[in-house]
């Protein structure tokens, strides 16, 4: 059986573990940016891109840009509820992507360690 990876998103707790290499939930459009995973000439993101630019007025192709994802996920999640149609879930999907994307990149240069998660796992 393969081992598997737990991500725990929220409260820092992954920023402290990996010395502040995982971003911060402010901070995942600009880690995605510094590590080549999306960029205006890529396409893979586009539905994402326009959804933030509509309804939080943000570009996030632009260098420095904080965006909240759980703030975008909630208002994805929330019209979801209201209504299935229009791309909502490919919406969704491409922001699952893109965390998928950064975790799993960052995961490579994160070499297991005593930390804070072992405090846990006793």
């Amino acid at each position: 059986m393969q081992g598997k990876r737990l991500f725990i998103l929220g409260a820092g707790a992954s920023i402290g573990h990996t010395n502040k290499l995982f971003p911060s939930i402010n901070k995942f459009f600009m880690k995605a940016d510094e590590l080549g995973i999306f960029s205006k000439e890529k396409h893979e993101f586009k539905e994402l891109a326009d959804y933030i630019q509509e309804f939080f007025g943000q570009n996030i192709f632009k260098k420095r840009i904080k965006m909240n994802i759980e703030t975008i996920f909630t208002h994805l999640e929330i019209q979801l509820e209201r209504s299935s149609g229009g791309n909502l879930i490919g919406i969704r999907e491409q922001l699952l992507n893109l965390i998928r994307l950064v975790l799993i990149k960052l995961a490579s240069q994160v070499r297991d360690q005593d930390g804070e998660y072992k405090k846990f796992a006793k």
